[in-house]
């Protein structure tokens, strides 16, 4: 990938990199970038694969593959995106 920062093993676009949050939160990732599209959303990944995008506006999956098992919603609430 060119123009990119290798980043906690996984590749990111330097425009990116500089607006990104990320927490670690019960053996999940959970990463909001700053510059990203409405609805408010974080990034979901279980070590280097993706699971999903979470809708935290509207307490949902953005995506319908993204299931929230009892594991992932105990993570999300712990990491402040689930009410």
């Amino acid at each position: 990938m060119k123009d990119s920062i290798k980043y906690d093993t996984f590749q990111v676009p330097d425009r990116k990199l500089s607006g990104m949050g990320e927490k670690k939160v019960n053996g999940y990732i959970f990463r909001i970038y700053k510059m990203d599209h409405p609805p408010y959303h974080v990034h979901i990944y279980d070590g280097h694969k993706e699971l999903g995008r979470f809708d935290i506006e509207n307490q949902k999956p953005l995506d319908k593959h993204l299931v929230l098992d009892a594991k992932l919603r105990k993570a999300l609430k712990k990491g402040g995106y689930l009410k």
